[in-house]
């Protein structure tokens, strides 16, 4: 059995306290930090991609990616903001996440792939694409929308960073609120008329 976790991005505050990804709490104005979730990933995994490919997408974060301080992280997600822009229901749709991510990218002269995970895959075969993606050394954006389970109840309506996995249990292992969680993807991928999750990874090349 395989554990494996990336070597996601970590942000120290002026106190030296460490997050592991970003928290959309930080966000200044209130509504942001209330629907701030779905850019605070764009934000994280635009970061990411900078760190592990500077020569190809070190245009997608305009501080130093060496040593991520939290003021300027905050920066890069109010300019992320500008593009993954939430309505007033939050952000729901991949396919906008999807194009505005790209377009912030684009415009800092990035060009951006992405791949999303069709809902109505069985679980078993999109937990392989997140092992696959994960191996690669990509992590993903993952939306729950609605969830019936229990440990879930709090992070529904609510984009996170998958950055890893434990085929053991079939588990995810996320980054949200700038820490770590580690959840049943059995429980996460519950695909019907009423529950649904989304998972979309970008990348610099075309696969």
């Amino acid at each position: 059995m395989t554990k494996k976790i990336l070597d996601f991005i970590e942000i120290k505050d002026t106190n030296g306290k460490k997050y592991l990804g970003g928290d959309q709490h930080w966000y200044k104005n209130k509504f942001h930090a209330l629907s701030g979730c779905g850019p605070t990933v764009a934000s994280e995994i635009l970061a990411y991609l900078a760190r592990e490919n500077p020569k190809k997408c070190g245009g997608l974060y305009a501080f130093d990616i060496k040593n991520i301080d939290a003021d300027d992280f905050v920066l890069h997600m109010d300019s992320v903001r500008e593009y993954v822009k939430p309505g007033i229901k939050g952000l729901t749709s991949v396919s906008f996440f999807e194009s505005s991510s790209k377009e912030f990218a684009l415009n800092r002269g990035v060009k951006l792939y992405a791949k999303k995970t069709s809902s109505k895959l069985e679980v078993e075969i999109a937990f392989n694409r997140i092992k696959k993606t994960i191996d690669k050394g990509y992590p993903l954006a993952l939306l729950i929308l609605r969830n019936p389970y229990k440990e879930i109840e709090e992070y529904t309506w609510h984009w996170m960073s998958v950055i890893g996995y434990d085929d053991e249990n079939m588990n995810i292992i996320i980054s949200t609120y700038g820490e770590k969680l580690e959840f049943d993807f059995k429980h996460v991928w519950h695909q019907t008329p009423s529950y649904r999750s989304e998972l979309i990874c970008f990348r610099q090349e075309e696969s």
